[in-house]
């Protein structure tokens, strides 16, 4: 609405702005996101291991990742030989 000194927003307006900003918000969120996923800081991460790898190295590496990138959701999938192909496709 104008007035003699210039413009003030009605009640419209500054509810049209209060929701804008909200918009914003959520677009510099979401590229942001878009921005960690691509630098693989966000996501699924699926791990197949087989024999005695469960129990060796594995744990350690996969627990160090986590600490590193707790956005990421990490899976954990042990396959014994004859099904390594068909999970590998």
């Amino acid at each position: 609405m104008r007035t003699p000194r210039g413009m003030v927003l009605t009640h419209a307006g500054e509810t049209l702005l209060r929701d804008a900003k909200a918009i914003f918000g959520m677009v510099d969120q979401a590229v942001d996101r878009a921005h960690r996923a691509a630098r693989g800081k966000l996501g699924r991460l699926d791990v197949g291991v087989y024999g005695s790898a469960i129990f060796g190295i594995v744990p350690n590496i996969v627990a160090r990742f986590s600490r590193e990138n707790p956005d990421v959701e990490i899976a954990l999938y042990h396959a014994q030989t004859p099904q390594r192909g068909s999970a590998l496709r």
